[in-house]
């Protein structure tokens, strides 16, 4: 049981979206800074936490400078571009899951714009993502829906590579006929985001 836990651990990947253009902001989102690191980098050290090694970064706006981001500050991260990156996030996702080898069995899903989340909130969704059994998508519950950060079974992959690229895997976490189970986990913390001049304002804060 313990080999068994430890092998699905093993086979988890991180997939940290961070392709945006950052319209509403007017300045790249994915650089500002909290605790003194930037959201990027945060994110993908929380996600390094959970899976060493086995980090894929979807960049898109501001690719230059954001790869040479990537490289400073987790060189073992592997960066892929999304050239149709003003498309929306569901092509940046369906990127990502093209990205993870054939023996990954699950992937987590996270935004650089969630502030809030740790790496202890994301042990948590795996813990759960250990508890059940391998096609069980577990996702954070905030606002009164599911979303991201989100572990998806291989099961899941093909949908998400599906995905219209306006719209990200909300409609597979709150879809009853989606066809996949899904196990939540309260995480209002999620719900934290950063989109505006007022939200960054706050992050600074």
């Amino acid at each position: 049981m313990i080999q068994a836990t430890a092998n699905r651990v093993e086979k988890l990947w991180i997939i940290v979206l961070a392709a945006g253009g950052s319209s509403r902001l007017g300045r790249p989102k994915q650089l500002l800074r909290s605790a003194g690191r930037t959201l990027l980098a945060r994110a993908i050290a929380h996600g390094a936490e959970i899976s060493a090694g086995r980090v894929v970064t979807v960049i898109g706006a501001d690719a230059h400078r954001m790869r040479a981001h990537v490289r400073r500050n987790a060189p073992t991260t592997r960066c892929v571009y999304n050239a149709d990156w003003r498309s929306g996030m569901g092509s940046s996702l369906a990127l990502g899951i093209r990205a993870v080898p054939r023996s990954a069995t699950a992937v987590m899903v996270l935004l650089c714009d969630q502030p809030k989340i740790t790496a202890q909130h994301l042990r948590r969704l795996t813990r759960r993502h250990l508890r059940h059994n391998a096609n069980t998508i577990v996702a954070s519950r905030y606002r009164d829906r599911c979303g991201v950060p989100a572990i998806f079974p291989r099961r899941a992959f093909s949908a998400l590579r599906a995905l219209r690229a306006d719209h990200g895997a909300r409609a597979l976490l709150n879809c009853a006929d989606s066809g996949f189970p899904v196990a939540a986990v309260d995480l209002p913390e999620a719900a934290c985001d950063v989109d505006t001049p007022a939200d960054a304002a706050d992050l600074l804060a």
